[in-house]
């Protein structure tokens, strides 16, 4: 196992909804095929265009789609057609149950994929009161853990997650982490993410499509992040989840009770603590799966265990129900017979949900709890239950819990659940469990893995108890590195250590009782900073931008049916290297256009930056200092009277009135370069500088360390790549990379691409300055 989590293969990896908006050509397929490859993605789905989309761009649709599949088969990468009318958007959260990749290769890497959605109707009956997932906290666990949980009922492995559909060109790979790791600690483990456009071009768009492909900044370091995905991808795929608690679906008692008076209080109820259990179960680090009542009528009772598919529930959770099949009833009756735990909550089933047999259903419930069902409906439509919690309970595992408010069992839920069950992780912080931790739990066999996230922007420093008493090993997903945890101690069945979590960090532990790798103490008691100017050398590596300002519709009257032109002008104070005009390509080749600079006409454009249809002619020898214009002209007169948008890109800085082109700055403080010159700019930026480091003695190891970056670093220490972090922490190693005496650091920061796409200056660049570290 640990080899492959090194190096996974293809199976594993990225394979991202790949968007054909435009007429596609072979050349600028493979081009783009193989710059996916290069970036470490798998294979990828071909979504079918919208109905919208001009027939002429479909009429080689057939030819692009066979060479596409012929050059990713040569590639060994995974390919389909994607049908877009099957995304409903009915599947909960955009994640789906599905073997994708068996899928694939029946398809014989091709052809269509119509993907299985797990049962939703679940999802969609849990809406029958409009709107009310909206108010959910924490709506998106729910949304997320219905499909995940639906893979899991019903045997399946590989869980899909269609992440960052709504998300614009500020996402930086922080960001796509930080969204993976939450899909994963939830269930999932097959990562499709979207969207990647052919072209960010689309007819009616005032703004690009906002793509993670080859128009972004972070492009460059995009296998970094798919290395990452695919390793954990990799680590959470193997075995089958471990669950302790089976949370009852309540979807017969909500349509039952929705009949009854839809705002009723067995209706509100059961809404208020199905919410509750679904946002706070793993906050208390006690890991769920919803079932449904068929799910449950199919289990099996053995050794106080619920034991669906590959899960073995040890306790059963029922939110407050009043409706529930017959068979369900039966099996639970048998679950409690068996002596395996059950939470219920303020109201219990007395009605048969799929026949008659509602004396049996009420029977069942009263045996249990020695409650009567009917009775507890009565006493919550007149308003008589308790609002002080009260817990009563047959024996050590049958548990009742009576409360009208749900809110009144935030800081006892753990606590309850602990009287029928014994929590396999705590995870606590000022004598309490953080709230802000949640994990995953997988068994491999004779061996373990327990996947945490901290989902907190804040650092947590917590003490971790794991009901595993094997080898404990760290994996890291970013490195494929594996090594012993340190700091261990084990009491019991137990391992206990402390962690420090960084904000949204991430922690794979791997348990097994073979020795892999001898523990190593890593200290790090002094930490002497060594003292780094605030004034950098500085220089950009790509082209600064700015969009045009508005045109000026100029229609000559010499003609009878002159062609429409538009007029604008820019300003240049100093002398430019390399100017670029780069236009937005026109939709239709019917929109043919001609420009001119200071009167002087314009070559054709053969080269592109960013994306294919950015059109960049190198307007350089054509400028002039002060002053400069600029005419567009349609060639067709009947085109549309609109200029598609332009910006001009190259080697300039801006004033601070952004009206006027400057040269390039060459040093820079700490701060956002869109507060120097570069409001608009998106690409990567060095900050450079000398420091004198004394002779290290034995054991003493260098840390550089970017303070806020935002939003990726590189580090080059005297000329070498000493390392590259996409998220934090923004820290590295770079003793290999020192010599005493004077050494040049250079932090090469990336920002997102919204500065220039957007036209909206954003945080970008070296934030908080750096710092060098020595440790000993």
């Amino acid at each position: 196992m640990l080899d492959l989590f090194k190096n996974p293969t293809n199976e594993y990896r990225i394979a991202p909804l790949w968007f054909w908006n435009a007429k596609p050509t072979t050349v600028e397929i493979e081009r783009q095929i193989r710059e996916m490859h290069e970036k470490g993605i798998g294979g990828f789905f071909i979504v079918e265009p919208a109905e919208a989309l001009d027939t002429a761009c479909k009429n080689n649709w057939p030819e692009c789609i066979d060479f596409a599949k012929k050059l990713a088969s040569e590639l060994n990468m995974f390919v389909c057609s994607y049908n877009h009318n099957l995304d409903s958007g009915s599947n909960p959260a955009q994640l789906c149950a599905l073997n994708l990749y068996n899928s694939a290769q029946e398809s014989a890497i091709g052809g269509i994929v119509d993907i299985p959605l797990p049962n939703t109707t679940s999802f969609q009956a849990l809406q029958i009161n409009a709107g009310w997932l909206n108010d959910i906290k924490d709506a998106y666990i729910l949304r997320e853990k219905l499909g995940v949980s639906a893979a899991h009922l019903s045997g399946i492995k590989r869980v899909l997650c269609t992440p960052f559909a709504d998300t614009d060109w500020d996402l930086t790979p922080a960001q796509m982490k930080t969204v993976i790791d939450l899909a994963a600690v939830l269930g999932a483990n097959a990562f499709s993410p979207r969207p990647f456009f052919y072209t960010v071009i689309e007819s009616g768009k005032s703004t690009p499509l906002p793509s993670q492909s080859y128009q972004s900044t972070f492009w460059a370091h995009y296998k970094q992040f798919a290395d990452y995905t695919a390793r954990l991808s990799f680590a959470l795929s193997q075995g089958s989840h471990k669950a302790q608690v089976a949370l009852l679906n309540p979807i017969n008692t909500l349509e039952y009770e929705f009949t009854q008076d839809p705002m009723g209080i067995p209706n509100r109820l059961t809404l208020d603590y199905f919410k509750f259990y679904c946002e706070n179960l793993l906050k208390e680090h006690i890991d769920y799966d919803i079932v449904s009542e068929e799910s449950i009528s199919r289990a099996l009772a053995v050794d106080q265990h619920l034991i669906i598919q590959d899960e073995e529930y040890e306790m059963l959770i029922i939110p407050p129900s009043t409706s529930i099949t017959h068979a369900a009833a039966v099996k639970i009756a048998e679950y409690a017979e068996d002596g395996g735990a059950i939470l219920a909550t303020t109201l219990l089933p007395f009605r048969d949900a799929d026949g008659a047999k509602h004396e049996e259903v009420r029977r069942i419930f009263m045996d249990i709890f020695d409650m009567d069902p009917e009775a507890l409906r009565a006493n919550a439509v007149i308003g008589t239950l308790t609002r002080r919690p009260a817990l009563g309970h047959n024996s050590s595992n049958l548990l009742f819990y009576e409360c009208a408010d749900s809110s009144e069992l935030t800081h006892g839920l753990r606590g309850m659940v602990s009287m029928g069950i014994k929590p396999e992780v705590s995870i606590r912080r000022s004598g309490s469990e953080c709230r802000d931790i949640i994990y995953h739990h997988r068994i491999i066999d004779d061996n373990d893995i327990f996947f945490f996230v901290n989902t907190s922007r804040i650092t947590r420093e917590v003490k971790l108890s794991i009901r595993c008493n094997k080898l404990p090993y760290k994996l890291d997903p970013e490195t494929g590195q594996i090594s012993a945890l340190a700091n261990c101690t084990q009491k019991g069945d137990r391992t206990l250590f402390l962690y420090k979590f960084e904000p949204t960090e991430s922690l794979l532990i791997y348990f097994t009782n073979e020795l892999i790798l001898p523990a190593v103490q890593h200290k790090c008691e002094n930490r002497n900073k060594l003292v780094l100017v605030d004034i950098w050398n500085f220089s950009i590596h790509g082209h600064n931008c700015i969009t045009l300002p508005d045109w000026n519709l100029d229609t000559p009257i010499q003609h009878p049916t002159p062609a429409p032109q538009f007029k604008t002008h820019f300003s240049v104070e100093a002398a430019l290297h390399e100017l670029l005009l780069v236009i937005e390509r026109p939709s239709s080749k019917e929109n043919a256009y001609s420009v001119l600079i200071n009167g002087a006409q314009t070559h054709t454009a053969s080269d592109w930056v960013t994306d294919i249809n950015f059109a960049a002619t190198n307007i350089t020898e054509l400028i002039k200092p002060g002053t400069n214009e600029i005419i567009f002209v349609w060639k067709n007169k009947s085109a549309n009277c609109n200029p598609p948008k332009a910006r001009l890109m190259g080697s300039f800085s801006l004033d601070k009135s952004c009206s006027a082109l400057m040269g390039p700055r060459d040093s820079m403080r700490s701060g956002s370069w869109t507060d120097h010159g570069y409001p608009f700019y998106s690409g990567s930026a060095s900050y450079t500088q000398e420091i004198e480091i004394p002779q290290l003695i034995e054991n003493q190891r260098v840390f550089l360390r970017a303070n806020s970056p935002a939003h990726i670093v590189e580090f080059v220490v005297n000329g070498e790549k000493a390392g590259t972090r996409l998220w934090p922490s923004f820290e590295i190693d770079i003793t290999a990379f020192t010599k005493p005496g004077l050494n040049t650091i250079e932090i090469k920061v990336t920002n997102s691409p919204a500065s220039m796409m957007l036209q909206e200056p954003r945080l970008s660049g070296l934030i908080n300055g750096a710092q060098m570290i020595i440790c000993s």
